[in-house]
């Protein structure tokens, strides 16, 4: 800036003349001034500039050099709408730049945008989680289809070969292929039955088969029921007096088994009780023994203070106590046995609870273990089931026995019955149509 001159001397020539381009000396003379001409030895080789003397006010005129009237609103200059820029500058500064330039916000260049403050509980994040490569994921879901499809075959194989033994060992129980299920005494459509309900009567006896002259102590109806899912046990009190239709006499519902077998016992329940029943299974006393000391003895619960009392005095089971007790095979049988101590209404409430105390241990036990106990029992089994039967009744015995409560009914049922004495015998005189409605609303 030292070629610059600044000079306060007026400024009167302002001619063409007067411009520096004209006044250059040509010879090598001192520079003259730019608007005064004259040569000056202080401002050699500098660009003099002449300052105005004072400030003359400038004068507005209202009309323009052509004639036109000058409007007298102001005129605002457009000014571009600035906005906050949401790049940062190379300090990283944030700077303005016109909205129309506004570039597009990317990603990666996006400031942290402030999280909005919540007053409910923060749950922690859960960590992300790893992409698994579509190759390890199909390897995996191979691997657990081949475990899967493993486990299915060796658990139908299991079945398979369970179904089979079991199949073979049947074979050694005694089949009634003679027995008739038509009753001369009363037509079927009289009769309370269901495709989906198998009455299944057992009789518990002195000696194996329908031999005229045994004793059929126990009469219990199992009713396999497959509508709801149960399994019901109905016990037959053994001095019930009823109509006997092969006789034309009325006695003792245990004495039709003495003297005409199961075929005799079986028409005299359909007579009397009106239900239709399907099959039949007897089994000696020494098998029902035999099968609770292969299973390693019976747990019985509900033992009473008097049962116990009753067993350790004349039965001389010394160890029995009241609440639970495990009982050999004699010692569960002469439990079901007891007479003397009350009536045949607890004595069939016994029976019932043994019964269900097998079937209880019996499914805890291992299949193939159990199958080969049940093999021993067989041979002193008879019943008018085919093979087939066995083991369609079987299963759902045990589904339906597994599946939920199991009801118990007795018959002659309560307040439809009074004691009496016929022929030198005490019997229990019942209301046979009251008794044949509770068995059927009990059954379906």
């Amino acid at each position: 800036m030292d070629d610059i001159f600044f000079s306060d001397k007026p400024n009167h020539h302002k001619s063409k003349a007067n411009q520096p381009q004209d006044h250059q000396p040509s010879d090598g003379a001192a520079p003259q001034d730019a608007f005064s001409g004259r040569q000056t030895q202080d401002n050699a080789g500098r660009f003099v500039v002449q300052m105005p003397d004072e400030e003359k006010p400038v004068v507005l005129r209202d009309r323009t050099p052509k004639g036109r009237p000058v409007t007298s609103e102001p005129v605002t200059p457009k000014v571009p709408d600035y906005q906050l820029s949401q790049t940062k500058a190379f300090d990283d500064s944030v700077y303005l730049r016109p909205a129309q330039e506004q570039p597009r916000p990317s990603m990666q260049h996006r400031p942290p945008q402030p999280r909005p403050v919540n007053t409910e509980r923060v749950q922690p994040q859960r960590p992300a989680r790893v992409a698994v490569p579509e190759k390890r994921r199909k390897k995996k879901k191979g691997a657990g289809r081949k475990v899967l499809a493993a486990v299915l075959i060796v658990l139908v194989f299991a079945l398979v070969a369970l179904f089979a033994y079991g199949y073979h060992i049947l074979g050694k129980v005694g089949y009634d292929k003679d027995y008739s299920h038509e009753n001369a005494y009363i037509e079927a459509s009289a009769l309370a039955s269901s495709p989906r309900v198998r009455n299944i009567l057992c009789i518990g006896s002195d000696a194996r088969g329908d031999v005229e002259g045994n004793r059929s102590d126990t009469m219990v109806l199992v009713s396999v029921d497959n509508v709801h899912h149960k399994l019901k046990m109905t016990s037959f009190l053994r001095d019930s007096f009823v109509y006997i239709p092969a006789k034309g006499f009325n006695a003792k519902l245990n004495a039709a088994f003495a003297w005409g077998g199961v075929k005799m016992l079986v028409d005299t329940f359909e007579y009397n009780f009106k239900v239709r029943i399907d099959d039949y299974v007897i089994i000696d006393f020494e098998g029902f023994k035999k099968l609770i000391d292969l299973m390693g003895g019976l747990d019985v619960d509900g033992v009473t203070a008097a049962e116990a009392k009753y067993m350790r005095d004349v039965v001389k089971i010394v160890y029995c106590k009241e609440g639970k007790n495990h009982f050999t095979g004699a010692a569960s049988l002469w439990y079901c046995r007891i007479r003397k101590l009350d009536d045949d209404f607890h004595r069939t409430e016994r029976q019932r609870k043994v019964m269900n105390a097998i079937i209880r241990q019996a499914l805890h036990r291992n299949p193939f273990e159990l199958l080969k106990i049940v093999e021993q029992i067989l041979p002193m089994i008879n019943t008018s089931m085919s093979r087939n039967d066995l083991l369609s009744v079987g299963f759902s015995s045990v589904f339906n026995f597994i599946g939920g409560k199991n009801p118990q009914q007795q018959i002659p049922a309560e307040d439809t019955w009074q004691n009496q004495r016929v022929g030198g015998q005490d019997v229990l005189k019942m209301d046979l149509e009251k008794n044949a409605a509770v068995l059927k609303d009990f059954l379906y």
